[in-house]
Parts: structure tokens; sequence; C-alpha cells
């Protein structure tokens, strides 16, 4: 993870987002952004974020920064760990986002 400094006129980037939580990457990214829970295709567990849950509750292991849109792609938490994780730092879960194809 890149860490941000707080210099006035340098906008932040916003390909540093992956391995923050949803709650610390909001101010990073563009307000049309697509949100995916990627629970089922890593966890294979139902999809629970609604848009309701605490921001803090989920992290981002995909995104897509090469598109007007763009697109992240979340986990809980609580799963973000080992293999997951290990894949998100090096961004090899991208390709669970349609938009990263286009």
């Amino acid at each position: 993870m890149i860490g941000l400094s707080a210099c006035a006129g340098v906008p932040p980037r916003y390909d540093s987002v992956i391995g923050m939580t949803l709650l610390d990457a909001t101010p990073l990214l563009p307000g049309d952004l697509s949100i995916y829970d990627l629970s089922t295709p890593l966890l294979d567990v139902e999809p629970s974020y609604d848009g309701g849950e605490p921001a803090g509750r989920w992290v981002i292991v995909a995104q897509c920064p090469d598109i007007n849109a763009g697109a992240i792609g979340i986990v809980p938490i609580d799963d973000y760990a080992g293999v997951i994780k290990a894949t998100a730092e090096d961004q090899g879960w991208n390709y669970t986002l349609l938009e990263c194809a286009e």
C-alpha cells in the first residue's frame, strides 16, 4: 500500500486502494464507482454487501483504475488474509471485474 501525504494540490492516486477498507478509500475514489462484493467467487459464500453496511467492514481486493467510471471488488475484512490478501496485493483478483476487461 502506498502511503498518502497531506501535500496540498496533489490529488490522491486511485491505484493505491487495494488493501484499504472501503471507509478509508472512499475519499480517493470517483463518485460513479461500481462496487462488487466478491464473496461468492473468492470465498464461496453469499455476498452480503448492500451499500448500507459499515464501510470499515470491507477491504478492497480488486480495482480497475484505468477506466472512466471505475470499479472495485471487496470482501469482508475478516476474510482478508492468506491467499485472498496475497493475491489482492499482486492485483490478481482484478480479472473478476467486468470493467477490467473493457
